[in-house]
């Protein structure tokens, strides 16, 4: 009997990521790749897992595994059948879910017999970006320093304006600038991951918000009537009809007129097809220029800037980690020493019970 195996992540992204990454060391390999809310059936005002609703599979390889919070883990726990084998992937040392406990990283540690650590970092195509981010695991602040004044482009925060031009300088050579001709959608999606900007926080000067306006009026402005704008857009809710889920990034296409913008087409890539819907038919979703760092796990993007201009209570290394590890060739920080050290001092503590329990 052939094996039944499923790929399954917490965002369309990553498991779209696994699926290909599977399919390039096993081409003839069977495998059944859905996020967990899909694969457990979850449907929108459906929240409850029905214990006789089981899924069928000898595997199931789950990534991004520090995503998932104790609830949906407690679905997937109740939904396997028994022999039923579960691999989880992932990195213990980035961001945990915003609710429910630090559950992947606690599974590490109370499981150490039954963890294997992966040695050698295939994501990266520059040793610098590893280098720091095993500094900031071991609060290495000397080599952090070094990094900083010696090895990446380091803008400090303090100097806004100069800070704010070099986003904006940045944006203009890496994202699509107004074309006066159709561009291949197929070709602006396989670039969609080149670049993108990462920050800590959505409001304020360097927020999310803030930046993805402003970097979408620059583009505007310098469109011609009948130019086509291609805008990178982030899905924010699941959107279980067109098969679109939270965290999926796409392309929205314009196309300028005298009287404005003509209505927007989005334009996705799903099992290596491009799927485009009008922007009506979207419930929920973003400009993606620039996304919290939140949103960007799961992501790998071959050139970012990463923005982290204050501390919070609630930012901790791991949300420093998890940004610098998301960029696999070249990465830009605006923030300044001050906060860097500050944030890597701060650990997030969140803990569900299973260590007690487990103990």
């Amino acid at each position: 009997k052939e094996l039944q195996i499923a790929a399954t992540s917490f965002t369309g992204k990553a498991t779209s990521h696994l699926k290909s990454n599977i399919f390039k060391h096993a081409k003839n390999v069977q495998i059944e790749a859905k996020t967990l809310h899909s694969l457990l059936n979850l449907r929108e005002g459906k929240n409850k897992f029905f214990k006789d609703q089981k899924i069928d599979f000898d595997l199931i390889l789950v990534d991004e595994s520090s995503m998932i919070d104790i609830k949906l883990m407690a679905y997937l726990l109740d939904a396997i059948k028994k022999g039923t084998r579960i691999v989880f992937i992932g990195d213990p040392n980035q961001l945990p879910p915003i609710v429910g406990g630090n559950l992947f990283k606690e599974i590490v540690d109370v499981l150490p017999n039954q963890a294997s650590i992966l040695k050698r970092a295939h994501r990266f195509d520059n040793n610098i970006i590893l280098d720091l981010a095993k500094a900031i695991d071991l609060e290495n602040e000397k080599n952090i320093v070094d990094i900083l004044d010696n090895k990446i482009d380091f803008f400090d925060i303090e100097t806004i304006n100069a800070a704010k031009n070099n986003i904006f300088d940045m944006a203009k050579d890496n994202f699509f600038e107004p074309q006066n001709k159709k561009l291949q959608i197929s070709n602006v999606l396989n670039r969609i991951n080149d670049f993108r900007i990462l920050s800590s926080i959505k409001k304020g000067p360097f927020g999310v918000d803030t930046l993805n306006k402003e970097i979408f009026s620059i583009f505007y402005r310098k469109a011609k009537t009948d130019d086509f704008l291609y805008v990178p857009i982030i899905i924010t809710k699941n959107n279980y009809k067109l098969d679109l889920y939270n965290g999926q990034v796409g392309i929205l296409s314009y196309q300028k007129t005298d009287s404005g913008l003509t209505r927007g087409i989005a334009h996705f890539q799903m099992d290596g097809q491009v799927k485009s819907y009008s922007i009506y038919y979207l419930n929920s979703f973003e400009y993606a220029y620039a996304i919290s760092i939140h949103k960007s796990q799961g992501s790998e993007f071959e050139k970012a800037i990463v923005i982290i201009p204050e501390t919070q209570k609630s930012f901790s290394k791991e949300l420093f980690y998890t940004a610098v590890t998301r960029v696999k060739n070249k990465l830009y920080l605006i923030s300044s020493k001050k906060i860097i050290f500050d944030l890597i001092k701060k650990q997030s503590f969140k803990k569900s019970a299973l260590s007690k329990r487990y103990s």
